[in-house]
């Protein structure tokens, strides 16, 4: 059963686990979501064609697409990473049941990221397909109805998404105050490229890849300026300002997400995945526009937010 009050600790650790474990059966709800709307829109005929060569239907089966994409992208990436996490500490000789629970424990972030976009991807998806069935899909005839009943306890269970939210710029900061992240210092340094002038924008560049690449260490440093604000703002109280925290996390979940799918598109070097991961970056930019600014508003005086806006 394991030693007299280490249980707690193990079914917290348990959590991690189910979390990224969310994640992949999102994921596999999500697909067949997504195929049930993709062949109703190939089945339908309205005005004499296919309602899948309307633009409308296209630019929902293209977003559920790229949000899948960057969904299924995460937990590999992140699921690869505990792996090796877990295969080193069994070699290094520790009992198994303890690696699986630190492997996990050191990718906690992750998963509660994971947990966050899977669950309300899932329902993204689920609810598109429907609306994409139109009345039939409401019908209980309907399988796409089973599943739009079904995916909304995920968004509930593991931890409810405003918890994981929470948690998930709070473990970044207690690892910041442990010394495990130079937190601090380089929020500092590029507060004073920010003032300065030379914090520089998003080159052009004609290689969409390489365009993400560049978009992705500009927004990694407007996170980190941001959250860096909240905590000078709000200090050892920022673990009570919740409202500062999930708009701190509504831009690492994004970003994190784009990061996945752009290290598997410039694996797999195909346009269709690049496309994928165009979309996830166009939605990135405008969520860390929203969430930074609200996070400034929340954290600054009216000078610096001017200041920082107009940046």
């Amino acid at each position: 059963m394991g030693e007299r009050n280490k249980g707690f600790k193990i079914a917290m650790n348990a959590l991690n686990a189910g979390r990224i474990k969310i994640g992949v059966a999102n994921t596999a709800i999500g697909k067949r979501a997504f195929k049930l709307g993709i062949n109703y829109a190939n089945e339908r005929i309205q005005f004499g064609e296919k309602i899948a060569n309307f633009g409308a239907i296209k630019e929902k089966i293209a977003t559920m697409a790229a949000r899948l994409y960057g969904l299924e992208s995460s937990w590999n990436r992140s699921a690869q990473h505990i792996d090796e996490v877990y295969e080193e500490l069994v070699d290094q000789g520790q009992d198994k049941l303890e690696a699986k629970i630190k492997s996990c424990a050191e990718y906690a972030m992750e998963c509660a990221i994971i947990k966050v976009y899977g669950s309300e991807v899932e329902s993204y998806i689920v609810d598109e397909a429907l609306q994409i069935h139109g009345g039939m899909g409401f019908s209980g005839e309907s399988e796409i109805s089973v599943h739009y009943r079904n995916v909304r306890g995920n968004r509930i269970y593991e931890g409810t998404n405003e918890i994981n939210r929470i948690l998930t710029p709070t473990m970044l900061l207690r690892k910041a105050m442990k010394g495990e992240l130079p937190f601090m210092e380089n929020t500092m340094a590029l507060y004073q490229e920010l003032i300065s002038g030379q914090l520089k924008a998003v080159e052009e560049e004609n290689q969409p890849l390489v365009l993400i690449e560049n978009f992705i260490e500009i927004a990694k440093k407007a996170t980190l300026l941001t959250t860096g604000i909240a905590v000078q703002k709000f200090q050892q109280e920022i673990k009570s300002e919740q409202e500062v925290l999930m708009h701190l996390a509504d831009m690492m979940i994004p970003l994190f997400i784009l990061e996945s799918a752009l290290l598997r598109a410039q694996k797999q070097q195909a346009s269709v995945y690049t496309n994928l991961t165009l979309i996830l970056m166009y939605e990135t930019s405008e969520l860390l526009s929203k969430h930074a600014k609200e996070v400034i508003f929340a954290s600054s005086s009216n000078k610096k937010q001017c200041r920082i806006i107009r940046n």
